[in-house]
């Protein structure tokens, strides 16, 4: 294999690759493909699940349906270049076809950054309007936040810089303004979970307003551990630009390496968020857990092979076997006239 091609990586990058790169990068290459796929594999499950729901609210339903599908989408466009990559072992040897899948996997990492505001502002108006929520779930309400979020999304793809080597004055504190804004938005949940809860205790509700505190609280309470792994897909991607404002990655080595560890942890935190979202609802879990036995059943309870099933003998009214292999014609009638005698 040569490993003296030049390789492009980020905006302005030319490198050699040296001999034991290769061997970590295919090791954790291939580690990558298998994540990659048993990402995939479970977000279509939860869209499944959440999509066949009726308990949750319709709002609700369309964010963590949108989730589900970027998540999909990163997977798939990670997946779709490492395929190609494993097997030509060389992992930085980029296919054609790279420079528009990679666009939009940050498109959807960063769609699921402006998903999880949007998570937190539908459940900070289910804390607001607790006594007639029910009945805010216009569809044109989605389909503005989904506009303006995938608009977001395509302005910061167009706009950022294309590397991790390329940063400017602006970099670390739009970085740091972006970690502060997650720890309020987890405060701020923290905040809607102890109102609800407050409410629910200290005064006397309608039938329908006890609901819908209770439906507040349980979905927070679920809601914990999702946002507890949106911090991380925040930090994972935008943690590996303090490598090179502070001057800890200097060359391309070490950088290809951060780099394959950051979409690594990056699809671990997927199957985070989307695990979380089945095991921590109880219906959907309960459901999940049908689904699974269905699938674990389906072959034990299949129609047998006729040719594998055992061949009951006929037998007489001693329970003896009434016909037997080579038997000679008059010893088979002995046995009848022995029978009815």
């Amino acid at each position: 294999m040569n490993t003296s091609n030049g390789v492009h990586y980020g905006s302005s990058s030319i490198v050699d690759t040296p001999r034991w790169l290769l061997n970590i990068s295919l090791e954790l290459a291939i580690l990558e493909l298998v994540v990659h796929l048993m990402s995939m594999l479970i977000t279509i499950f939860n869209f499944i699940m959440v999509f066949n729901s009726g308990l949750l609210h319709t709002n609700l339903k369309w964010v963590l349906l949108a989730q589900s599908v970027s998540s999909f989408m990163s997977e798939l466009c990670r997946f779709s270049v490492m395929v190609v990559q494993v097997p030509s072992g060389d992992i930085f040897t980029r296919p054609p076809y790279a420079n528009v899948l990679g666009s939009l996997y940050v498109f959807s990492n960063t769609y699921r950054i402006f998903l999880a505001y949007v998570l937190l502002a539908e459940r900070t108006l289910a804390t607001i309007l607790f006594r007639d929520y029910e009945q805010y779930d216009k569809v044109w309400a989605n389909i503005s936040w989904l506009a303006i979020t995938l608009s977001l999304s395509f302005v910061v793809l167009i706009t950022q810089d294309s590397s991790a080597h390329d940063y400017n004055r602006f970099t670390l504190p739009s970085i740091i303004g972006l970690f502060v804004l997650q720890i309020a938005a987890i405060v701020l949940l923290l905040h809607n979970y102890r109102r609800n809860k407050t409410r629910y205790n200290k005064h006397f509700w309608t039938l329908k307003e006890r609901f819908q505190l209770s439906e507040n609280i349980r979905t927070l309470k679920q809601l914990r551990p999702t946002f507890v792994f949106y911090t991380l897909n925040v930090l994972f991607i935008y943690g590996i630009k303090f490598l090179f404002i502070f001057g800890l990655v200097v060359n391309d080595v070490p950088t290809k390496i951060a780099f394959m560890f950051q979409t690594l942890l990056l699809a671990i935190v997927n199957i985070g968020i989307e695990w979380t979202v089945i095991t921590q609802h109880p219906m959907i879990k309960r459901k999940a857990v049908q689904w699974i036995k269905k699938l674990a059943n389906f072959r034990i309870n299949r129609v047998t092979d006729l040719q594998s099933l055992p061949r009951e003998m006929p037998k007489n009214l001693f329970g003896n076997q009434l016909i037997i292999n080579r038997q000679k014609p008059d010893d088979y009638f002995k046995m009848l006239e022995k029978s009815w005698h």
